[in-house]
């Protein structure tokens, strides 16, 4: 087990504690023996589940603390007391970003992690991308949440984000069948047959388009903890100049990994992407009225995400798939969420603030959210550049 201290300064919903192994961990809920590595070993919603087994003078201060501190920095607006009011389990901003365990709470003061999944490496630039803190109002009075995306020439950094973003098109295990016999080398078959085109278009916006929604689908798995299977939206396109069809991003939840729960999450994300151009337009209006056609489309989604693990005899996350397709025998809370990704020279704060939702069919679980950076279409043709020449 790998600890990380915790500072009231740092983000509460980065990795504090990495588990390399399944182990038995007992942990004693004495005062002030609560390392706060449990934090994120368990995520918040774990924690809820410890603190409200215990009454309010027997958790201890460091553990309410760090519970506070989190749901201060994500923004969410509970009680002090937390405790004995509300359901356990019922907060979702969980940023644990490891397996989420199995847990039992044995008694008032005892907590027992049976068994805990492996730990999900994060790559390095997600620390690039960036809450500010800074909250934006739709007309209609909805949240906007402001990212930035603060890339570097740090060459280390962007090789292992180049790989990571080149294994959403084709993993280096299959590449090296793929190219065999093609007479091709690996960055030539990737550049010509896999990535969209750098100049002819459709190619470069079909660019724009999948690192936005790729970068999206790195802040919901990375920075909210969701399961995200993504890959599978890329590596089998019949033309790379295209953008595949169907929801742009899906999260899954669960409480628990035994059985299903009414809490269990489904978060669906639409993304549009501004990194190019002299004029500055809403892209998020543009996502939010895409993000209201996933009424429709979350369905064939779910049921293509589900055959293509089917296909590969990936049994199991089928069926976790499966547990979202069957809202009124298996119910579930639907969270959709509408982000723009823009160069920073086209943000508009006023313009972005004249968003509606008011249309939406599930307004009132829908979650905005506004990437921006600068020079980000250069960075794009970088990440795919690097991406071929270093497979």
């Amino acid at each position: 087990m790998k600890f990380y201290y915790f500072s009231r300064r740092s983000q509460p919903n980065m990795a504090i504690c990495t588990m390399t192994r399944s182990r038995n961990i007992r942990h004693s809920a004495a005062a002030n023996q609560t390392p706060l590595s449990l934090l994120a070993t368990v995520g918040l919603v774990y924690l809820e589940r410890i603190l409200t087994s215990m009454p309010n003078d027997a958790a201890p201060r460091k553990l309410r603390f760090a519970y506070l501190d989190s749901c201060n920095h994500m923004g969410t607006r509970r009680d002090p007391a937390f405790a004995h009011t509300e359901k356990p389990g019922a907060h979702v901003n969980c940023g644990a970003r490891i397996g989420k365990p199995i847990t039992k709470v044995i008694d008032a003061k005892q907590l027992v992690i049976e068994d805990t999944l492996p730990a999900m490496p994060t790559p390095p630039h997600l620390d690039w991308l960036v809450d500010i803190g800074e909250r934006l109002k739709t007309v209609d009075g909805h949240d906007i949440e402001l990212w930035e995306l603060q890339h570097a020439d740090d060459p280390a950094v962007l090789s292992a984000w180049a790989k990571h973003f080149r294994e959403h098109y084709c993993d280096d295990e299959m590449l090296k069948k793929l190219v065999a016999g093609t007479g091709k080398t690996n960055g030539e078959y990737l550049t010509e047959w896999k990535f969209p085109d750098a100049k002819e278009a459709p190619g470069p916006s079909i660019r724009s388009g999948d690192f936005a929604e790729i970068i999206v689908a790195d802040y919901i798995e990375y920075k909210l903890g969701y399961w995200c299977p993504r890959q599978l939206r890329y590596d089998q396109k019949w033309n790379r100049n295209e953008s595949t069809k169907g929801c742009d991003v899906v999260g899954f939840q669960f409480v628990s990994d035994k059985g299903f729960d009414p809490n269990d999450e489904l978060f669906v994300f639409e993304s549009k992407a501004a990194l190019s151009g002299k004029k500055p337009v809403n892209r998020l209006q543009d996502a939010v009225a895409d993000s209201d056609k996933d009424a429709l489309r979350e369905a064939t989604t779910l049921n293509a995400l589900k055959q293509r693990f089917l296909e590969r005899g990936d049994d199991d996350p089928a069926q976790k798939v499966q547990r979202f397709q069957n809202i009124t025998d298996r119910p579930f809370k639907r969270i959709n969420g509408a982000a723009a990704v823009l160069n920073s020279s086209l943000f508009d704060e006023t313009l972005i603030q004249q968003t509606t939702t008011a249309s939406h069919f599930n307004a009132a679980n829908l979650k905005l959210i506004v990437i921006r950076g600068d020079t980000l279409m250069v960075l794009v043709h970088a990440l795919y550049e690097r991406a071929a020449n270093e497979a």
